[in-house]
């Protein structure tokens, strides 16, 4: 899912926007024959040769890009060859061909300074080995319902030494012209199945090839101005999150990822934080809605999330017969748990809420409100002006708050932890280096004390979830012993002790209530 950066307040209406939908090329000619049915028209169809290239460790890849060397037309195996050559010497493409470059994922940003850097090495060209073949043919359709909204298909034979049929399908549409092309999507995909995507077919192409280590996945920061509206700013954040959980799930469907399942996890609590912050300007029911949607994905993920965490506590432990007995039981329900969250990414449900949650973001009754043109810079200094003081006076007292009250405190320093966070891509001004570097000390410094209750949170998460397992019927006739180890083991997993609690606390607060705050002078007159 790609979309382009949130409109200036001087520009002209109408900016447009894209969406990429993954599906099955053997859905390829029902699909055309729906889009004929359903009133688009196609406008044009071209062919595209791409030799994707890179490092034989994909040192490309892992910065994020595809490069190469493309050709639109037929072509013949020489002519392949023959470019190839001419590029590895360093000469100018011929007959049509011409070096590319651009990102894997349709989502994620990229920084062309660390691919040059690579390319300006010795024999860099020379040593660029033929990752693989990419034969497409693009189809471009206009929607029926008039405007510049229109539709890309894209087919795809990889050829890497074996051959591999891809297929993607993007949405372009301007953003007065939101709410008809989305439910345009939503009705094609009842007799179609789509897949919302952060990928493009280049990324899937090289997962394919067996580089799975290539792009992965962060959170990703939109660029905003301290002008651009509340509105603008809340869709392009919110617009991000579920861009970054798109990204990660493919990690996670594939290959079981420990770090695919937090990165979901992050964007989803990232996407309920924006939520948060911005509410009430975007509250209502359909909030409510898009909450409820992404709760049953949430859960999931949690109960993975508990079982890695708990694994990788006992790496640290000496390999004893109770600390084996419980490894076995964790892996054996991880085997399970992933299972389980992967049947619920893969569910047509699952789809069916994402295209839901990006229509209510897109076109939501939320957007028809006027109020919503304050600019961004404004908001974040009337907001964040109240917020801190008001989680300074909550940290004041962590000694004598409860376990309870510690781990909300922690909940509210990663919320707002991940508030600032959306952003550090601000441009403010002739003040922007020391703004950013203001941001970011707050940042560490919830980052800090996020860490620091954590442990503690981590020791209780392990007893409840062992305490669970006992009352469980299954779990206690199949693995009593298995169960009570790890509940011994969960009992040693012990919160620190009141003056090393005390000590660490003290330290944790002291550089939050050191750090400058970052968004004064953001307010516009």
């Amino acid at each position: 899912m790609r979309r382009r950066k949130p409109r200036d307040p001087a520009a002209p209406e109408g900016a447009e926007k894209t969406l990429r939908f993954a599906l099955d090329p053997n859905d390829c000619e029902l699909l055309l024959a729906r889009l004929s049915k359903a009133g688009a028209h196609w406008t044009a169809e071209t062919k595209l040769l791409s030799l994707y290239l890179d490092t034989p460790d994909c040192a490309i890849g892992k910065l994020g890009f595809g490069f190469g060397v493309r050709r639109r037309g037929d072509v013949t195996l020489n002519d392949t060859k023959e470019a190839l050559r001419r590029f590895a010497r360093g000469q100018p493409g011929v007959g049509g061909w011409s070096t590319f470059r651009h990102a894997l994922s349709v989502a994620a940003p990229t920084d062309a300074r660390e691919l040059q850097k690579l390319l300006r090495g010795p024999n860099a060209r020379q040593s660029l080995k033929l990752v693989y073949q990419s034969e497409a043919q693009q189809s471009f359709w206009s929607l029926p319902f008039g405007g510049d909204a229109s539709l890309v298909l894209e087919q795809a034979n990889i050829v890497n030494g074996i051959h591999t049929r891809l297929a993607s399908l993007t949405l372009i549409y301007p953003e007065n012209a939101a709410g008809l092309a989305l439910a345009f999507i939503a009705t094609l995909g009842k007799s179609v199945p789509l897949r919302l995507t952060g990928e493009t077919l280049a990324l899937t192409a090289y997962q394919t090839a067996g580089h799975s280590d290539v792009a992965t996945p962060a959170a990703i920061t939109p660029r905003l101005t301290a002008d651009t509206s509340v509105a603008a700013a809340f869709q392009a954040i919110a617009h991000a999150a579920i861009d970054h959980f798109l990204l990660a799930q493919v990690r996670v469907r594939r290959l079981h990822d420990v770090e695919g399942v937090h990165q979901c996890r992050v964007a989803l609590r990232r996407f309920s934080t924006a939520l948060r912050l911005f509410r009430p300007l975007i509250g209502g029911a359909g909030a409510k809605a898009v909450k409820e949607d992404l709760n049953r994905i949430k859960s999931s993920l949690r109960a993975a999330r508990d079982i890695d965490v708990l694994l990788a506590r006992l790496a640290g432990k000496d390999a004893d017969s109770a600390v084996a007995t419980v490894r076995k039981l964790l892996e054996a329900r991880r085997e399970k748990t992933y299972a389980a969250l992967v049947d619920v990414l893969n569910a047509p449900g699952t789809e069916d809420s994402l295209l839901r949650v990006v229509t209510w973001i897109e076109a939501g009754d939320w957007t028809a409100d006027a109020a919503r043109a304050e600019p961004i810079g404004t908001f974040v200094q009337r907001k964040f002006s109240k917020s801190v003081p008001k989680f300074h006076r909550r940290c004041a007292d962590l000694e004598e708050a409860s376990p309870a009250e510690r781990h909300q405190t922690r909940i509210r320093a990663k919320n707002l932890r991940y508030g600032a966070e959306f952003f550090d891509g601000l441009s403010a001004g002739a003040d922007a280096k020391a703004f950013r570097k203001r941001l970011r000390g707050f940042v560490a410094a919830l980052k800090k004390l996020q860490t620091f209750l954590g442990e503690e949170n981590d020791a209780e998460m392990a007893q409840h979830y062992f305490a669970r397992l006992a009352e469980d019927g299954d779990s206690v006739r199949a693995d009593a012993a298995a169960v009570a180890a790890g509940a011994a083991l969960a009992a040693k997993l012990r919160r620190r002790g009141k003056r090393q609690f005390h000590k660490g606390a003290e330290k944790a607060r002291e550089a939050l209530f050191d750090t400058k705050p970052f968004w004064t002078g953001l307010a516009r007159d």
